[in-house]
């Protein structure tokens, strides 16, 4: 069997977070009762009630997510037997459970109080509701890109339970799969004459050299893109020095294959909660290089290659 880890999603938001609501929370409630008492118009005290229960909403709701894991994996552990070969998940006894891909995209993004972090999922279904003690994922094919602040996306295989103490509760599968890049060569030049030349060895992962002619200074970075998610992540490879050359190498993929014990709200900062970050993974990503060539301070000037990738 392979070596399967096992693993809880996190929280959806950050810790300081919750503090910031309660107490919110509770200069609202006292505005509240100052207001019963001096005899506030109703409409003040309607805004100020409905203030009162959103900042209380929001760290309750997340508190009952993060219970709901923390039970399900507990459950989960005594549960789940392991992962024979790659694909086929056993159990000790019969669940009831359906497949499913699981697509989310994060981001941050700008409102009236500043930047706020959002995400979006959807899950599809791949089949209806069976009860049975092992599942085989039949499509392996997943990716995973996310950066330290938990912006990106992902699709993921795997199963929603129709159980009594596992409702809303989705197992995520992160294969230990990576894409087979085939070997390439280019050549690149700044505007100030600064010429890289990048090869790109063939095999399993990124793997490669690099040389910078010229003054000024360059770096290379991976860059990981889906067409359904709206950013890309990036990865940096290495710093060139003129005149030398330089290896980079990046596994694209975890070490071993992993399970995440997920709400089926949970957020990608949530399901990347206990996982390195930035992490790129996976074999349907699109993959490429960016070379970022550097004159002074102020001066940059960026260049894309693609990669060509072998599911």
């Amino acid at each position: 069997m392979a070596k399967l880890v096992l693993i809880g999603a996190g929280l959806n938001v950050s810790r300081f977070m919750y503090p910031v609501f309660y107490g919110f929370a509770a200069l609202l409630g006292l505005a509240l009762i100052g207001g019963l008492i001096g005899g506030a118009p109703t409409i003040v005290l309607i805004v100020f009630a409905f203030l009162f229960i959103l900042f209380l909403v929001v760290p309750i709701r997340e508190h009952i997510i993060q219970v709901k894991i923390k039970k399900a994996l507990k459950i989960l552990k005594t549960i789940i037997i392991g992962l024979e070969g790659d694909n086929k998940l056993k159990f000790s006894k019969p669940l009831r459970f359906k497949p499913i891909i699981f697509e989310i995209e994060a981001r941050k993004s700008w409102g009236p109080r500043g930047p706020y972090y959002a995400w979006s999922t959807r899950i599809e279904p791949r089949g209806t509701y069976e009860t049975k003690s092992t599942h085989v994922f039949e499509d392996i094919s997943y990716g995973i890109a996310v950066n330290k602040s938990g912006e990106g996306g992902a699709i993921l295989p795997g199963v929603e339970f129709d159980e009594h103490e596992l409702r809303d509760i989705v197992l995520l599968y992160i294969p230990s799969k990576q894409p087979f890049i085939e070997a390439s060569y280019h050549v690149l030049k700044s505007p100030w004459n600064q010429i890289v030349e990048i090869k790109v060895y063939e095999g399993l992962g990124i793997k490669g050299e690099a040389k910078l002619l010229g003054r000024g200074k360059a770096s290379i970075y991976l860059v990981a893109e889906h067409p359904e998610f709206s950013c890309q992540i990036r990865l940096k490879l290495a710093d060139l020095k003129s005149g030398e050359v330089t290896r980079f190498s990046a596994k694209l993929s975890l070490d071993n294959p992993i399970i995440v014990v997920a709400h089926k709200k949970s957020s990608l900062k949530g399901i990347a909660w206990y996982l390195n970050k930035p992490l790129i993974a996976g074999n349907i990503l699109r993959y490429s290089l960016a070379i970022v060539f550097r004159q002074g301070i102020l001066r940059k000037f960026i260049e894309k290659v693609g990669l060509y990738t072998i599911k």
